[in-house]
């Protein structure tokens, strides 16, 4: 990527992280390899506001600040995806050293649903913009490369494997999860005319369990079939061991859902409660 718009890895203003894969961890310690900005879990992401700053003629240099004009843009797409002012989306510094947003857990969901409307193409309008066509082009790039968007063995990957094009997910930091399911019987059965989104956040950032109540949200809505979901079993319910690999204990969901488990209640609203 950094060749195809003639920039350097110098040109990044992110940081090396450990990798994600233990078995690659283990080879680059064994090497004594230090991790450079290309191996950054967000380098794709900063090659691509390196992409975009150039296409828009605002230069590479100090890309990734609040006040560049790519930032800009990035602010005022987040906002508008989320239907909101871009005054009331907030904006701090994430760990790869780009602004990151705050907003409700709900817009998050939004998003998803219209990514995954648009690869619908359901008549609603946004599979008819250029937006439109921008969002089912990432909904369309993530189904079919699901090994791009998270890898061997990782979560993002198998669960879009596993619904083979009904749906997307992508984990965020710090422990949240959205998914956008495309229109289906299941969809309908909660309520909804189209696509539907999903946002899940786990308050102490604890990934093991984000992944098991993602699993579990998916059961209770009915998304996908028993099978289907059964490809997600080790993370719906892991166990903990000890050093001897003895199961010491589980994990439970003790949380209802508002609207489909309380009768009377819109199914669009469905979240769990504390």
């Amino acid at each position: 990527m950094l060749s195809k718009i003639k920039a350097e890895e110098a040109d990044l203003r992110c940081g090396g992280h450990p990798s994600l894969s233990e078995t690659v961890n283990r080879s680059w310690i064994k090497e004594d390899f230090v991790p450079t900005g290309v191996c950054s879990n967000c380098s794709g992401k900063h090659v691509g506001m390196l992409a975009g700053a150039r296409a828009i003629g605002a230069g590479m240099e100090g890309y990734h600040l609040p006040d560049h004009p790519m930032q800009g843009r990035v602010k005022r797409t987040v906002a508008e995806l989320c239907d909101l002012d871009v005054r009331d989306v907030e904006w701090g510094i994430d760990g790869c050293n780009l602004p990151t947003p705050a907003f409700p857990l709900d817009r998050l969901a939004r998003i998803y649903a219209k990514l995954a409307s648009a690869a619908d193409g359901d008549g609603s309008g946004e599979g008819l913009s250029a937006r439109g066509a921008a969002l089912a082009r990432i909904f369309h790039a993530m189904v079919r490369y699901p090994d791009m968007v998270a890898g061997e063995g990782r979560y993002c990957t198998l669960l879009m494997r596993a619904f083979n094009g009904a749906l997307i997910g992508k984990l965020g930091a710090d422990a949240s999860y959205a998914i956008g399911v495309r229109a289906s019987d299941a969809t309908r059965r909660l309520g909804t005319d189209g696509a539907l989104g999903i946002s899940v956040k786990i308050e102490d950032g604890n990934l093991e369990i984000l992944y098991a109540v993602v699993t579990e949200l998916l059961e209770r809505l009915g998304i996908g079939s028993a099978d289907i979901r059964s490809q997600l079993a080790p993370f719906h319910h892991p166990q903990r061991v000890n050093t001897m690999g003895v199961t010491t204990g589980g994990v439970s969901f003790p949380f209802k859902m508002r609207g489909s488990e309380a009768e009377g209640e819109d199914p669009r609203l469905a979240a769990p409660t504390r």
